[in-house]
């Protein structure tokens, strides 16, 4: 059966325009997916010459003819496979080179040529000469920013990556950059003397939303000086958006709403800076450099011919020599750079819905998955034949079909992967502690008056580091001494009792009653007489007898005056007042030690880590506020936080690597000492040993979130002569485990989601 002749689509519209070197080149517009592309006149000719009446040979001869050279029909062969592979062809020739490709659902928004004629108006100048000038200098302001502050940005944007809120990334491109982007490319275009007329919206994987603008003016209408200008707008407009983002981010309150989203923003725009000037990515980087080098559909000539020369398909177009090789290096290259970000990206998705939802979370990275995978899939799928023995390798011709063998060996050999052995190690972040470290803290309240170290100074145990305020301590040890001699005297007195003068005055009393009394017994007796014998009245008689009675009981309280002074203080008396000295006395010893602890000296030898320590000189502490850490010479550990659903692995003596944010390079290496006998939720984070919860939580000042449950580690470091490593370090730790065929240690949350999440709605 003879082979189709090929035929041009007939629905093709081809503009004939002039380069910059008075050449005629040729666009070719494909109506069906609007997709352009640049023909030369050699190329034209060709095209036209395939109407489907003409071999090759015929069509080889018509080109020799008219250029005056002839054409191998090697080259007119690939030439026809590269039309088929574009899909410009009428019927396919069953040797084309498709490379698939992500496409969305397209959705036309509307016709933004209205807005964009009056945005022009008010904007246009933004595009001039003046409008760069402007972003040159706001770059340069925001340069600075970034040398002296971005230090801080990217320690707050570490602090931030632990939170929910960095969900906003994702967001500030589809909603925000993205789409003003191309807003800025759609009214650079207008400006240049193009239109657009349309605004164009794509469903990626059916589920993530872009918008674009059409700028089909850029190629069909515009010279290239032109055309750069409106593709690099887009790139610029970014660089806008961090330079603003960075000047509010330095400008505002630390820990403000603000200032937490405008570093989020700045992280977001420059990612997307990045990926849309890399030319290796279908983005506008790669248009810059395609317009710049004026090569034709240069990603998808490079991948097609790629894929050719993997499975050993003949050359889609015919290229020099040295033109093939740089093809494939660069199809090579964004080859790699499309699968090894989109493995990346789908990496971290993974990751973070399995931490934040388990099972739940596993489940929708599958849907994911196969959203992504979806369109290879149904491809394969349509390709297979309907027999089901060996024709799977053969088409109708009974030759073996190259590609889908490569399939099979490739698939034979990742399942041989699936099984090889792999050295598992579970990882977890861990933190730099020093072997000893104490707090010292304000033993009294009051003002820190001298300071006598400084940050890293070496000290030794009893040296001083600091004088509080004597003046308050002072008052209080002497009002306690005045109240110990106050009582000191009431004591003695009680012990001694009454003085033989006041004995004899009492003595002296207790007569005087006596003669009192015994007068006015015998005046009594004498009325009493007196009445019977009616001498006396009835009311002298009363006033005798009172006055009897009443120096009779003068008698008794002068004898028991006497009896209390001989007799002296009672015991419980005594007893009292000791209590009330010894009280007043312990006071004292406290007064007499806060005076002594306002000297405050180093607990232990070591060097001080607490920095600008001096400028403490003058504040008020409270009493158990923490003043100065001393950090005691010695062997440094490490705290590795590991997940709960990982600690069965660890064992201790297992062996540890560990690499610090600081120096990446490095791989430091120890072994597990402990593992702690409860595990804790990370949300509550780690109670330090010089500082209180209260005081944790007011240096953080940072929001948390629920991270599950995690145990800790505590491993000691072999450090080699030369590395160094300071507490309180961070980074990420890997701990050894036993060794598992690899399809068991990458799914292991698969089988967790099985095992416990869907195990757990059996009834």
């Amino acid at each position: 059966m003879a082979a189709p002749r090929p035929v041009l689509r007939q629905d093709l519209v081809i503009l004939p325009r002039l380069d910059g070197e008075g050449s005629f080149r040729y666009l070719v517009r494909d109506p069906r997916s609007g997709e352009l592309f640049d023909l030369g006149e050699e190329e034209i000719f060709l095209c036209q010459q395939l109407d489907g009446s003409r071999e090759r040979a015929a069509v080889g001869a018509a080109f020799a003819e008219r250029f005056g050279k002839p054409i191998s029909d090697d080259s007119l062969g690939a030439f026809i496979r590269h039309l088929g592979s574009l899909g410009l062809l009428a019927q396919r020739t069953g040797e084309e080179t498709l490379v698939g490709a992500d496409e969305g659902t397209k959705h036309r928004l509307g016709n933004p040529d209205r807005l964009l004629t009056f945005l022009k108006g008010q904007l246009g100048w933004c595009f001039s000469s003046f409008g760069l000038g402007l972003v040159a200098a706001l770059a340069c302001l925001a340069l600075g920013v970034a040398a002296a502050h971005g230090g801080d940005l990217l320690h707050e944007l570490r602090m931030i990556g632990r939170q929910r809120i960095m969900v906003a990334v994702p967001l500030f491109w589809i909603f925000g950059i993205i789409p003003a982007a191309e807003g800025v490319k759609a009214l650079a275009c207008q400006v240049r003397g193009g239109h657009v007329h349309e605004i164009c919206l794509v469903w990626v994987y059916r589920v993530i939303p872009h918008i674009y603008a059409n700028l089909s003016d850029v190629f069909w209408v515009m010279d290239k000086k032109a055309r750069l200008r409106v593709l690099r707008a887009g790139l610029i407009f970014r660089l806008v958006l961090i330079s603003l983002g960075l000047l509010v981010w330095v400008n505002v309150a630390p820990g403000s709403t603000l200032r937490t989203f405008s570093a989020l923003f700045v992280c977001a725009a420059v990612i997307n800076l990045v990926l849309e000037a890399l030319p290796l990515l279908q983005r506008d980087g790669y248009l810059l450099f395609a317009a710049w080098t004026e090569q034709r559909d240069l990603w998808y000539r490079a991948r097609t011919l790629l894929k050719a020369q993997v499975l050993g398909r003949p050359q889609p177009e015919p290229l020099a020599a040295g033109e093939g090789r740089r093809f494939l290096v660069f199809g090579l290259l964004a080859w790699l750079a499309q699968y090894g970000l989109l493995a990346l990206v789908l990496s971290a998705v993974g990751l973070e819905l399995v931490e934040r939802f388990q099972g739940v979370g596993a489940g929708l990275f599958l849907i994911i998955l196969g959203l992504r995978c979806e369109p290879f899939l149904r491809g394969q799928l349509e390709r297979l034949p309907g027999r089901a023995s060996l024709p799977v390798l053969a088409n109708q011709h009974g030759r073996v079909w190259l590609s889908r063998l490569v399939w099979i060996v490739l698939l034979l050999g990742f399942a041989v992967v699936l099984f090889l052995p792999y050295p598992y190690e579970v990882g977890g972040e861990f933190r730099i502690v020093p072997g000893t470290q104490y707090g010292v803290r304000a033993p009294v309240a009051g003002e820190v008056e001298t300071v006598t170290v400084v940050e890293g100074q070496a000290v030794k145990k009893g040296d001083v580091v600091a004088v509080f305020q004597t003046r308050d301590a002072r008052m209080r040890v002497e009002a306690a001494q005045a109240a110990v001699d106050d009582l000191k005297a009431r004591l003695r007195l009680l012990r001694e009792g009454a003085k033989p003068e006041e004995i004899a005055l009492a003595e002296q009393q207790v007569s005087a009653a006596a003669k009192a009394a015994e007068y006015s017994q015998a005046q009594a007796r004498r009325y009493e007489e007196m009445a019977r014998g009616k001498a006396a009245s009835a009311e002298e008689l009363e006033t005798a007898l009172r006055s009897r009675d009443l120096d009779r009981e003068r008698l008794e309280l002068a004898r028991r005056g006497l009896a209390l002074a001989r007799s002296g203080a009672r015991g419980a008396e005594i007893q009292a007042a000791e209590a009330e000295l010894r009280r007043q006395e312990v006071l004292l010893d406290h007064a007499r030690e806060d005076l002594r602890l306002t000297t405050v000296v180093s607990p232990a030898d070591g060097r001080i880590i607490t920095p600008r320590v001096e400028e403490t000189r003058g504040q008020y502490l409270a009493e158990g506020e923490l003043f100065l850490v001393v950090e005691c010479d010695g062997p440094l550990r490490a705290e590795v936080e590991v997940p709960e659903d990982e600690i069965t692995d660890v064992v201790p003596g297992a062996r540890v690597r560990l690499r610090t944010w600081a120096d990446p390079d490095t791989t430091y290496l120890g072994s597990v000492r402990e593992i702690a006998p409860v595990a804790y939720d990370k949300s509550l984070k780690r109670v330090r040993r010089t500082l209180t919860q209260r005081e944790e939580a007011v240096e953080q000042r940072e929001i948390l979130r629920d991270q599950g449950k995690a145990v800790r580690l505590v491993c000691d470091l072999t450090l080699p002569e030369g590395m160094v490593l300071r507490s309180d370090m961070t980074g990420w730790a890997k701990i050894e485990s036993s060794t598992r065929p690899v399809a068991v240690a990458f799914t292991r949350w698969l089988v967790r989601f099985v095992m416990v999440e869907v195990w757990s709605w059996i009834p």
